[in-house]
């Protein structure tokens, strides 16, 4: 992940990377698990996972600091409508949906497309965007 603007020194964007870290690690145990034929029967652990940590990781990005983005002019509509879409691909392979395991590999690309903006993109103009003020309405605004 990123860690060449110190963007990190933010509790919130070190808190979003360290989830970044733990949904890939998932994304990829189920993609080697696709990879091999398995049903969604055989990745709901991972799959189960990977929705419970989707919940409140968008959450804590959507309330506060996508505002604040917004608000600054960073369109973020985009990275909010694919919340809605892999949160709930994700959400409905792991309560066994076989539509939603068949369009999984498009599901954890975008996915990982997500992160990669985020964490290369976003995160470091946020860093050296937003005003420490923002910074306070976002911390206030989270969910821990």
């Amino acid at each position: 992940m990123c860690d060449y603007c110190d963007c990190r020194t933010r509790p919130l964007l070190a808190r979003l990377g360290e989830d970044h870290g733990r949904i890939l690690a998932l994304v990829g145990t189920i993609e080697r698990l696709a990879a091999t034929g398995a049903g969604v029967a055989d990745a709901h652990e991972p799959l189960a996972e990977l929705a419970d940590l989707l919940v409140p990781h968008s959450a804590a990005e959507e309330v506060g600091f996508y505002v604040e983005l917004a608000l600054a002019g960073i369109d973020t509509e985009g990275l909010s409508a694919d919340h809605g879409h892999v949160d709930g691909t994700v959400r409905d392979a792991a309560r066994g949906d076989v539509d939603a395991w068949a369009v999984m590999p498009q599901a954890l690309m975008a996915l990982r497309d997500h992160i990669h903006r985020e964490e290369y993109d976003l995160f470091p103009a946020a860093h050296q965007l937003l005003s420490s003020e923002a910074w306070d309405r976002i911390d206030a605004a989270t969910p821990r």
